[in-house]
Parts: C-alpha cells; structure tokens; sequence
C-alpha cells in the first residue's frame, strides 16, 4: 500500500488549505503518523511563479529538494536516486504498534530543515520570515513499514463494497509480508512535477516496484537518472564570491592599466637614453 497523504492543500493562489480525511486511524494502526505541518528546507528547488504580468523564479524553500545524501543507501528503492523534489510537503514518523515490522525512512531533509505548523506563509517572497530555529533538524519525508501486519478491519464490520463479490474471497486477519509506504505528499507526482523533475518519475516507478514486485531491475532504472547541483555555499562563501564578482573585473583592469601605464613610462625613459 502506497499512501501519499496530503495534510495541507495549496490553491492556485498559494493559500493553504488544511485537509482532514478518514486515514489517520488505518495510519495508526500501523504505527504511521503524517504530522500537521510543512517542511522547508535549504536544500530547494526554484519555482517559477506569476504576479500581475511579472513572471520571476525565486528559490522556494516549501519545495523541498532531497539529494543523493537524503535517501537511505541500504534500501535498493531510493539507494542510487539523486534527487526527489517535494513540493509542500509534510513530515511523517513512525509512531511504533506493529511487532515484528522492519521500519524504514526512505527519504529525510537535511538537517537544517525548518517547520512551519500554523499561520501557513506561502509567499515565495517571505521564506526568510518562517525560518524557526526551534524546530530546525532533519525531517523525515518518507517512511516504509515491511513485515507481518495485522488488518485494520480485524474484529471491526467490514466496509460495503459495491464489487460483485466472488465466491473465493476470504478476510485475511494477518500476513506474512506486508509493505506500506507514506508520505505527507501527493503533488510531486503531478504532470508539472513529473515534466519538470525527471527524479521524480524514477522515484515513484521504483517504490511501486518495491510494493508490487521483486526489486531486481530497481537500480538499472535509477542508473539512467543524473542531477548535478550546484554545491551549498556557506553565507561567508556566498559573499565572498559576490564582491569578488563586483570588485573583481574593475580590480583586473586597474592593475592592467597600471602595467601599461609603467611598461609605457620605461619604455620612454629608454627613448630619452
């Protein structure tokens, strides 16, 4: 079972809006928790964003951006990704209640993430307001739990359905091998994301492999998948690379006038002679 559970909803006009739905109690009988708040990391993407007839591309920190680093390298579903983009994204956490379970985080921010749980402030313009320094830390954006499970509906009515029942079909109380895997976000696999991030098709074509089949050919699809960032530069670093771009070429050409400017003056000093 893939379960991407968004908590908070974003119009086109980036309002949030929280969602409510009937999975939080299936969750927690296998442990899972998808928490009630977005991640933001520096670890982003830049988005592309309209305001009146200005278009402009700002990095988005509500985008977050998990690299190579960010993904479990023991687990062959994500080990050789390099990049997953989540826009909105909520954390999630095992909570524990399944004995027996392997428990697994299959993608995390880095470790100077950021939550903003209330007052929602989606304005691409004011990221730098919502920075809290209380609970900045890793965060968990993908968690997998694999192993015997119980049902959810054991000594519960079972649901309605409007299939036509067959007559081989039997409730299962328990298996022997279960997978889940939840996530607190159902955007990034939307056509926009797909077309924009090939990371994200590779991601989502390995974890239903990993649900639904052997993960044989998992790590051949994710050699054909490159992303090469830019490296994360310190504020000091930024800086410095910054004056040495403005100051620099008038440096250059101050220092090659004056050359040229004693090359000339020896040169006439040797015509005197």
């Amino acid at each position: 079972m893939l379960v991407l559970d968004d908590k908070v909803g974003v119009d086109r006009t980036l309002r949030p809006l929280p969602i409510s739905n009937n999975l939080d109690g299936l969750l927690a009988h296998y442990g899972l928790k998808v928490n009630s708040d977005l991640i933001s990391d520096v670890s982003n993407e830049m988005a592309n964003f309209t305001q009146g007839y200005v278009q402009f591309f700002v990095p988005y920190p509500l985008w977050v951006k998990v690299t190579s680093q960010g993904f479990d390298k023991k687990n062959v579903m994500v080990s050789q990704l390099e990049s997953l983009v989540l826009p909105w994204v909520s954390s999630v956490e095992y909570v524990g209640g399944q004995t027996g379970a392997a428990v697994i985080y299959l993608a995390k921010t880095t470790n100077k993430a950021w939550l903003q749980t209330e007052n929602f402030n989606l304005d691409p313009q004011s990221q730098q307001n919502t920075v809290n320094a209380k609970t900045q830390g890793q965060k968990n954006l993908a968690v997998a739990v694999f192993g015997p499970l119980t049902s959810y509906f054991k000594d519960k009515d079972l649901p309605k359905s409007n299939a036509i029942k067959t007559e081989n079909e039997t409730f299962t109380e328990k298996t022997d091998w279960s997978r889940i895997v939840l996530m607190g976000d159902s955007d990034f696999i939307e056509d926009g994301f797909l077309t924009s991030f090939n990371g994200n098709a590779v991601y989502i074509q390995n974890i239903i492999d990993g649900l639904t089949q052997d993960a044989d050919l998992i790590s051949i699809r994710s050699k054909e998948v490159t992303d090469r960032a830019l490296r994360e530069l310190s504020n000091a670093q930024r800086q410095t690379l910054k004056y040495l771009l403005i100051f620099g070429p008038t440096a250059i050409l101050i220092f090659y006038g004056f050359i040229r400017f004693v090359s000339r003056r020896r040169k006439s000093f040797v015509d005197e002679l």
